[in-house]
This record gives structure tokens, C-alpha cells and sequence, in this order.
């Protein structure tokens, strides 16, 4: 069983970190009976994924979905989704953050019960939005959370509440800084689920 709990739009959220692109996955990784990997809320596990949409002039313009996992007691977990948009100068680890000169973007969460879950709205900031962030754009869809009271088809069943994933929505615009170069999230361009760019699938257990 699970709740939906309303929230209204998600504010922009800025932060600033180092860049890994690809997919961190929990120590604690398990996988379920369809190959989906687990995320285990009892161990506060989080699946981060990132990919590039697109570079010029030295600057890429990247995306990121998180899916973020909790425990309030062994039957009571719940997770929720985050999805950030940024430009970097250089590529892979010596990349550095720096300021967009516009993004916007939303992003979705979704479980295999009932389709999307929540959507996050969609943040804009530079130009005469106000300026990004000289670190990471982020929404999250937090306080909005899928809130588990059972953990009976966990890692058994794809179109359960147990399996979700996050979305970056197709559209996501990045101006990247001095070229003024724009890239757009598309299929082909940056997108790894039809014109989205996606977490892909986890369980969430207990």
C-alpha cells in the first residue's frame, strides 16, 4: 500500500559539488527477480545517474535524476525523486562547475502501479530569470514522497509501487556560458528513455 502526500511547486534549490557522470549505485546494491537493481531504505540507499546533453566550446551542459530512499521503521519507508541541470567547463574528473547562462528544466517521478507519481514543475533562472546557480540547478520532489506500508512484491514485480525511477522531462533547455551556445534534451541528444533522461528502474524494499 501507498500514500501520496501534495505539495505545491518545488522552489529552485542550488548547490554546488563535484561532477561524476554515469551511475552511482549504493554499496548495498542488491538485484530483484526482473533485474532491477534494489534500493534498500533501511540503508538510506540513493541511485544518482547523470549524462551529458551536449558540449561546445569546451562546456557541456549535463542532467541528473536521483531517486532518494528512507526508513521511518522496518514497514514504514518511502522514496522520493531529484533532478539537477548544470554546465561544466571540461569533461570527466577534472571538470569544473560553472555558471549557465539559462536553464530549464522539470522532471517527474513515476512508479509502475500508477504512472507518474509527481511532477516537479519547472525551474528557470538566467537572463531576466535572475542568475543560475555557479554550481548545480536542482528540484526535488521532496516533501512528496511514495510512502510503503508493505513490502510484499518487492524486487518481483516491474509494474508494482516498489519500482520507480525519476525523470529529467524531455525539453530541458541549457544555455551554456561566453558561446551562448544552446542544447536541448531530445531524443538523440542527451535522452536515454524516448526524449527523457531517466534514472532507469529500481525497487525500493525495506
Amino acid at each position: 500500500m501507498i500514500k501520496f502526500r501534495k505539495r505545491s511547486l518545488a522552489a529552485l534549490a542550488i548547490t554546488a559539488s563535484a561532477v561524476i557522470l554515469g551511475t552511482s549505485l549504493p554499496a548495498s546494491a542488491t538485484t530483484g527477480t526482473d533485474g532491477f537493481p534494489i534500493l534498500h531504505a533501511g540503508y538510506g540507499d540513493a541511485a544518482h545517474v547523470c549524462g551529458v546533453v551536449g558540449s561546445y566550446g569546451g562546456y557541456q551542459g549535463v542532467v541528473c535524476a536521483d531517486v532518494i530512499t528512507s526508513e521511518v521503521t522496518p514497514t514504514d519507508y518511502y522514496a522520493y525523486g531529484q533532478v539537477w541541470a548544470y554546465c561544466q567547463k571540461g569533461s570527466g574528473s577534472t571538470a569544473v562547475d560553472v555558471q549557465c547562462a539559462e536553464v530549464n528544466f522539470g522532471g517527474q517521478l513515476a512508479d509502475g502501479a500508477t504512472g507518474i507519481v509527481d511532477g516537479v514543475g519547472i525551474a528557470v533562472c538566467g537572463h531576466q530569470y535572475g542568475a543560475c546557480s555557479t554550481g548545480r540547478n536542482e528540484l526535488t520532489t521532496y516533501p512528496v514522497q511514495i510512502v510503503y506500508a508493505s513490502n510484499s512484491d518487492c524486487g518481483s514485480d516491474p509494474d508494482s509501487d516498489h519500482d520507480v525511477w525519476m525523470n529529467v522531462l524531455q525539453g530541458a533547455e541549457i544555455e551554456l556560458p561566453v558561446s551562448d551556445k544552446w542544447l536541448y534534451l531530445e531524443t538523440g541528444s542527451g535522452a536515454n528513455d524516448g526524449g527523457n533522461f531517466s534514472t532507469g528502474h529500481y525497487y525500493v524494499c525495506a
